[in-house]
């Protein structure tokens, strides 16, 4: 395997992100075990490579530590470093989040014919997206005027990158529009990248999206060919506790903490990426996902999972409400 795999990590001594990307890091020796990975991380992130975690850096072949401004938090940090890596990564590769198991091998990246190719964020184009508002809110943020050519929002969790001059020219945009775009609030690097795409002439091709599935957002179909599996611990609720795929919750990365051996379950998992899933799954479509991402359902999926209590009275009160109607009814 000829293009190189890269991780960027930004952590404390509270998180568990060395430790997801460790779990990334060696489902990708099981499929590919030639794979030159590196890992890029700020000063203190690299700090913290003793111990238990020295394991990570035992696991990959080349560590590059990046200088983000020190002000930055970790999140700012990790985005800054992410869209700087054409600077700092020499020759082809594959950018991987650290949220991310391997379950096929990468070997035919090398023979994309691409500068840069990405999957679609939620595999869905824009004016089907479910977070189609929010997108185009981040849009006129940034002064980046959607046009029918915009139809594609690209995930930035697996990014293929060459070594070539629309490739660098891309991340010069993307890194611009960044540091543009944190100085308004919005740190998140999609925005950025969506609006350094249509600039640079809309150079990013579409990957197909077995290459980043994003399991529990429309990914389903693209599982069974799956080749990166993603899980956006991003976007945990309670810890990731109460998600349908088991890599999500952050309960397996702290045993992952102070022991010397991958637990055997925790290993099966590696082994077998593609049945990680929870006992109790439901699949919803269409207009249960809508629901799903009103703010009204958000409000009340956050009131059940972080204040159950308050859930519980406000649903007493509901189907007292309901039965009384029900009597006045029957009247």
């Amino acid at each position: 395997m000829k293009t190189k795999i890269v991780y960027v990590v930004t952590s404390n001594k509270d998180d568990y992100y060395l430790e997801q990307t460790l779990i990334s890091v060696l489902s990708i020796r099981m499929h590919s075990p030639d794979a030159y990975i590196i890992l890029t991380v700020d000063e203190s992130t690299n700090d913290l490579l003793v111990e238990d975690r020295q394991r990570l850096k035992d696991s990959v072949d080349e560590i590059i530590v990046a200088a983000p401004p020190k002000e930055y938090n970790n999140m700012q940090k990790s985005r800054y470093i992410k869209t700087s890596l054409r600077n700092l990564i020499k020759g082809n590769f594959l950018f991987i989040d650290s949220d991310t198991i391997i379950s096929a091998p990468l070997d035919e990246i090398d023979e994309i014919d691409a500068s840069v190719a990405a999957v679609k964020d939620k595999h869905l184009i824009i004016n089907k997206h479910q977070w189609n508002n929010l997108i185009v809110d981040w849009a006129k943020a940034m002064n980046w005027h959607l046009t029918s050519e915009d139809n594609i929002y690209f995930n930035s969790g697996v990014f293929l990158v060459k070594d070539d001059v629309i490739a660098h020219d891309l991340y010069q945009k993307w890194h611009e529009n960044w540091l543009e775009s944190n100085q308004k609030g919005l740190s998140i690097d999609q925005p950025a990248l969506g609006k350094a795409n249509s600039e640079c002439g809309y150079v990013i091709q579409e990957l197909s999206g077995e290459w980043n599935c994003q399991i529990l957002e429309n990914g389903l179909r693209f599982l069974s060919n799956a080749k990166i599996i993603h899980f956006f611990s991003s976007t945990l609720d309670n810890k990731g506790a109460n998600s349908a795929y088991k890599l999500k919750d952050v309960h397996i990365y702290e045993r992952l903490r102070n022991i010397d051996d991958i637990p055997t379950d925790i290993m099966s998992m590696i082994k077998y990426p593609k049945q990680a899933f929870k006992d109790k799954v439901v699949l919803l479509s269409d207009d249960e996902i809508n629901l799903m991402s009103t703010p009204l359902y958000q409000k009340m999926k956050n009131l059940y999972l972080n204040s159950p209590k308050q859930f519980s009275q406000i649903d007493t009160v509901r189907r007292f409400v309901g039965r009384m109607t029900r009597i006045l009814h029957l009247r």
